[in-house]
Formats: structure tokens, sequence, C-alpha cells
């Protein structure tokens, strides 16, 4: 039966199978691998219909050398379980151009139920697990039209797949819903950038707008007490001191430890961090941490908490905070040096903020024509246009469209310009209640940035643009504030759709 020649449904078959596996994967594969499975798909069909010959063994051949060197160099920076996807996606594509014989067939659909199967790696949601159910409904389907001693149609054939399949759809719902999720012990290396695996220790227009383009999980938190108000949800992870222009970042990172009591005040919060991979040391904590913290956690002078080793396996920590808690002291002349600094360009800024210093009685007041004329005159927006090398300059005059790093950025130039020290914050604000347990779920598209200023005899003081562009990015949660926005997780529309329609975020 093996050597047998194929029927026409079953060809059909085959092709409709190599199809519905490899669509999971576009989202993340190399552009020209679902360039290459249409041509594999197109040229085979053709050779269905009878209107082209199969490839030549030196076509074949060409085509195995050529794509493979072209995943080499897609992924010569290295990609982990990416490559070993791609490499299958490719040999199982091109596999396509020789089913001729029942025995080729069974080869192209047995590799089809893996290929499906292994989309599960980049996304498990509900949605992707139904339509991968009926991907295997289609690849059952293949595999039942080899057998057939006599074609029975397209339709007959499917429905005798699904309903093969349909008793493994109770247990598939009780084992999605019913089982916990527990984290790997072991780990394969996907390959995701720094915007998608967490934030970058710089940060220049659009880099924060870039995590929201992906729902995976920075982070879970369990408070020992009530769940703070997402208003009062700010996780600092970085803090950036130096500013070129364009991008902020830290030319020479805060190294001094900061050692606290352990006593909280009435406004202490004590809760448990559950951290996903970031391959980075930085850890995000509430505003502000306190000590001390676990064996391998060190707290510094600017508030940052750092592990003593870069995060490549979840990892847990038992953290504490006081929102109440300010810093006082005062800046030596280095430190009020640095936070003051601003490089040429981005002249119509610094000209700005001199002629609102001029205008105003006290610092609080420039603040305020700061944050007003955000308010007055800009929108907040996933997909800002692009900026050039005076981006504060393009930001506040020309293009008036940003998203939270936009503005922090500008906001920092501004206050420096005005003669008040100012850095920026990355980290998350905000996160979504689980509905069943008391604990907050933080994803990547949560990523946010603020700014921090310097006021003598009060400290640091954060001040965050966005709540006058964009109240309701502080007040509700992330993803009841981008739903409608074009570039929302449009790196996997798959989540988004699922979102949209359950209305659940949390795990």
């Amino acid at each position: 039966m093996s050597t047998g020649q194929l029927s026409r449904d079953a060809v059909l078959w085959q092709l409709f199978a190599v199809a519905v596996a490899v669509l999971p994967h576009l989202t993340h594969l190399p552009l020209w691998i679902p360039l290459l499975v249409v041509i594999s798909l197109l040229w085979r069909f053709m050779a269905y219909l009878g209107r082209w010959s199969f490839p030549s063994r030196w076509i074949k051949l060409l085509f195995v050398i050529v794509t493979g060197l072209a995943v080499l160099f897609s992924y010569r920076a290295g990609g982990g379980i990416s490559v070993t996807v791609s490499l299958l996606v490719v040999g199982f594509s091109l596999k396509t151009l020789e089913v001729y014989k029942q025995r080729d067939a069974l080869v192209v659909l047995y590799v089809a139920y893996l290929v499906a199967a292994t989309g599960f790696l980049f996304s498990q949601t509900i949605l992707i697990a139904l339509y991968l159910f009926a991907a295997f409904a289609v690849i059952t389907s293949g595999l039942l039209s080899v057998y057939q001693l006599r074609p029975k149609g397209l339709l007959k054939t499917f429905k005798r797949s699904c309903l093969l399949l349909l008793p493994a759809l109770p247990l598939m719902a009780v084992l999605f819903i019913g089982m916990p999720r527990f984290g790997p012990l072991w780990e394969v290396g996907l390959d995701r950038t720094a915007a998608r695996t967490g934030l970058s220790e710089t940060m220049s227009p659009g880099d924060i707008s870039s995590l929201i383009r992906s729902p995976e999980v920075a982070f879970r938190a369990t408070f020992e007490a009530e769940v703070p108000a997402q208003p009062q949800l700010y996780w600092r992870a970085l803090v950036l001191n130096d500013f070129d222009g364009r991008e902020w970042f830290n030319a020479q990172p805060v190294k001094d430890k900061l050692l606290r009591a352990s006593d909280l005040g009435s406004n202490g919060l004590s809760y448990s961090l559950i951290l996903e991979p970031t391959q980075k040391r930085y850890v995000p904590a509430l505003s502000y941490p306190v000590g001390p913290l676990g064996t391998k956690l060190s707290l510094f002078s600017d508030a940052t908490v750092e592990y003593g080793l870069p995060i490549t396996s979840r990892q847990q920590f038992a953290m504490k905070s006081d929102p109440s808690l300010k810093y006082f002291g005062d800046l030596d002349h280095d430190q009020r040096k640095r936070l003051l600094h601003l490089p040429e360009g981005n002249t119509q800024s610094k000209q700005l903020a001199l002629s609102w210093l001029d205008q105003s009685d006290s610092e609080a007041e420039f603040v305020q024509k700061v944050l007003a004329y955000f308010n007055q005159r800009f929108s907040y927006s996933l997909q800002p246009p692009l900026l050039g090398r005076n981006s504060v300059d393009e930001f506040l005059f020309d293009t008036q469209i940003g998203f939270c790093g936009h503005f922090s950025s500008a906001t920092a130039l501004l206050l420096r310009a005005a003669g008040i020290p100012a850095r920026v914050v990355t980290g998350y604000q905000g996160g979504d209640l689980n509905p069943y347990e008391n604990y907050i779920v933080v994803r990547q598209y949560d990523a946010h940035a603020w700014v921090e200023a310097w006021f003598d005899g009060r400290g640091w003081v954060r001040i965050d643009p966005t709540a006058s562009v964009a109240p309701e990015r502080i007040e509700n949660a992330a993803e009841d504030v981008f739903s409608t926005d074009a570039g929302f997780l449009e790196d996997n529309p798959f989540y988004a759709f699922s979102l949209k329609s359950s209305g659940l975020a949390a795990e």
C-alpha cells in the first residue's frame, strides 16, 4: 500500500495539511520562509493539474542549498529553538515537491503533526489550541485519504476525520482549564529580542511601544494584603541618567548599595514576585523598594533592585516596598552636573524650556506648564512617526504624536534645560488582576516610562506626562486602553483576537 500512487483527492489533502500546519508560524519566521511554502504548494498544485512537471533532482538540490544558507544567514546572531523550527518548516515544505506516492505522503503528514504542534512553543492561548485542533482534523483527513481504496470526496473525508477526533475535545478542554501551569524544569531558547523578553538597558523613541506588541508575561505579583489600585502600580526596573540627544542610557551605572531597615510603615507593602527570564539582572519593584532583600538581591541608591546573575530561568523573590518613602538628602556636585547635562541639539526645546522658566514663579509652576502643553496639543499613539537625530525638537514642534517614551524623554530634557535635575525611569505600570486568585499578572504590553525630578527639600518626585495626555493609561489596565489601537499586539494577532473575544487577560 505504501508504494502506490496517490489519488487526486489525497494530493489535495497533502497540500491542505501543509498549509494549515505552517500558518501559525507566520508571525515569527523570516518572511522568506512563508514565501517558500507558497512556491512549493503552488508548484505541486500545478503538477497536480498537469501543467508543470515535477522539479528535477538538480532543482531540488539547488532549493536545499539555497534555503539552508538562507536559514543560516537569517539566524547568524543565534536563535535557539527558532532555528530548529525554521529548518523543520523549510524541509517540510520542500518535501511537498516530491509527494507522488503513498510513502511520500505519510512522511509529509507525520511531519505535519509535528510542525503544527510546535506552534505551542510560541503561543498557548485558547484560540491557538482551537485552531490546531482544526489543523489536526485536516491532517488526519489527509491520512485517511491515503488509505482510502476509493475516493469518498473531500467533505466526507473531513467529516470522518472530525468524528475520529471529537472524543478528544472534552479531555482537551478539561486539561486546558484544570491543569496548573507549572514552570518548566528545563528550557529551550526561543528567539526573542530585547523588546520582547524585557526592557532594554537604553531607551530611544519607539522602544517601549515595541513591547506593546507582545502579550508575554513579564512577572506575577502576589500581595499579602489588598492589591494596590492601578495608579499605584509603578514597577520601576531601570533608571537612565544620561542622554545623547536621542537615546537615554547609563554611561556609569549606579553601584552604591543602599541598606534600609525592614520595618514598614502603615503604607508598606509585602509581596512575592515571580519573574520570567529576561537574560538581565534587573528585578522590577514597586516604588519604593526597601531592604533587606534576598541574599542575591541588591538595592541601590537609585531605588533599583538587581539580582546577582542574569535571570535565565523563572525566579521568585520576596519583596517589600513603601510608596510613602522619599529619598531625601542632597545631590553632590558630580551627581547634579550629570543629571543636568544636555548634549548639543534640540535647540528649540531648550529655548522653550527657558521661556517657560522666565514665566514661572516656582519649579512646580514650570512643571505644570510642561504638562499643560502636552495636554492641549499632543496625541497618544502606539504608532508614532519616526524621529530623526533631534528627536525631542521633532516631537515637540512637528509630529506631536507619541508614546510614553516620547513624552518622558521630552519632559526630562525640558526639566534639565530649566535647571531641574531629572532622569528617566523604565519599567511597567499596572497589571491584570487575576479574577480567580489575589495576584497581578504584568505583561510586556504593560511596559512604561516616566520621569523623576529632584527638588531640593523634597527629594525625587515622580512626574508621569502620560497621565496628562492619556490618564486612562494609568487608571485602567493596558489592554483596555490599547485594544482598539492598530499597533497593539500586532506581533501576536491570535492572542489579540482571543483577548477581545474573551475579555480575559490574566492567566
